[in-house]
């Protein structure tokens, strides 16, 4: 493993106790919790601020440059924690965005945050006004995603805005089996799905039925705007295959490491005695344990039949 701190290798300078990278699909940025046994205090002396950058390298995976956002110290262990969001992300903005495509939004919030700026699979929208109310950046950018069957993750520098059908269309990245000496966990919360989800906002309406056989009703309570009929009725659909999406997930351990387990990635994946779950899955988030070389990962199940689509 190689540790870099502002752009210095210091891994032989220092005696980590746990490095667990957290890494996320949506919802949140990818966090790393660090921690040194610092006998001597050696990062007491090195007084890392708020910002301050830093890496952290095991053979072909890698956090990309993380920010230090929070430092904790308890007797000889000295933790530091980092977001791959730089601190800026905290900050409130008011901005009335007009005649503005979702893309120019996803671009200027790049560039406010010194990050580069990737898409795959957007349909660029055009908004004729959307309101963004005291709230920071990426809050406000992350309910646009919502209505828009959209989602983003930040990682290296890089803000990546995806769509989701996109990502679940794309090649799997392994296949997997999990068997009986496997370590896993799978949840059913069919019983929750949602049948119809319905908009009213000011003058205009809109509504999406999943035609699913349920008759449990979804009726949003985030904020946002909706400028036409065509609006509500297109997020309405979004939202309910949102709210929809993780009916069936769980979770499994690794005993290594591996490149292709990112977020994002679809795998097949086949699940021994409990053949109805076989099929592609979505990896919602993971945890990688750098000193253990284990992860857990986090994943939710693509539907067959989907009429949500």
């Amino acid at each position: 493993m190689i540790l870099e701190y502002k752009g210095v290798e210091i891994t032989e300078s220092v005696s980590i106790y746990r490095c667990w990278h957290d890494m996320f699909a949506q919802d949140k940025a990818d966090m790393l919790t660090i921690m040194f046994d610092d006998i001597e205090s050696l990062w007491d002396n090195w007084n890392p601020q708020s910002g301050d950058e830093i890496v952290v390298k095991n053979d072909e995976i890698s956090t990309g440059t993380m920010y230090v956002h929070k430092k904790t110290m308890r007797g000889r262990f000295y933790t530091l924690i980092a977001a791959s969001a730089p601190l800026s992300s905290n900050v409130n903005r008011s901005k009335a965005w007009q005649d503005v495509r979702l893309l120019q939004i996803g671009n200027e919030i790049a560039e406010i945050h010194n990050l580069d700026f990737k898409s795959f699979g957007v349909e660029n929208v055009l908004y004729s006004y959307i309101l963004q109310k005291n709230e920071p950046d990426f809050t406000f950018l992350n309910r646009i995603c919502a209505l828009e069957g959209c989602a983003f993750l930040i990682y290296d520098k890089a803000l990546i805005l995806y769509s989701i059908e996109y990502m679940e269309n794309m090649e799997s990245a392994d296949e997997i089996l999990l068997d009986e000496q496997s370590k896993y966990q799978l949840f059913d919360t069919s019983g929750l799905r949602y049948g119809t989800c319905k908009i009213v906002k000011g003058k205009y309406r809109g509504a999406y039925d999943a035609q699913n056989g349920s008759n449990k009703l979804l009726i949003p309570n985030m904020q946002f705007d909706v400028s036409s009929a065509t609006d509500a009725i297109r997020f309405a659909k979004n939202l309910l295959i949102r709210e929809n999406n993780s009916i069936h997930d769980g979770f499994f351990y690794t005993g290594n490491i591996y490149p292709a387990y990112t977020p994002g990635a679809v795998l097949d994946m086949q699940i021994a005695r409990i053949p109805s779950w076989d099929g592609r899955m979505v990896i919602t988030a993971i945890r990688n344990d750098y000193i253990a070389d284990k992860s857990k990962v986090f994943f939710r199940k693509i539907e067959v039949a989907k009429n949500d689509r």
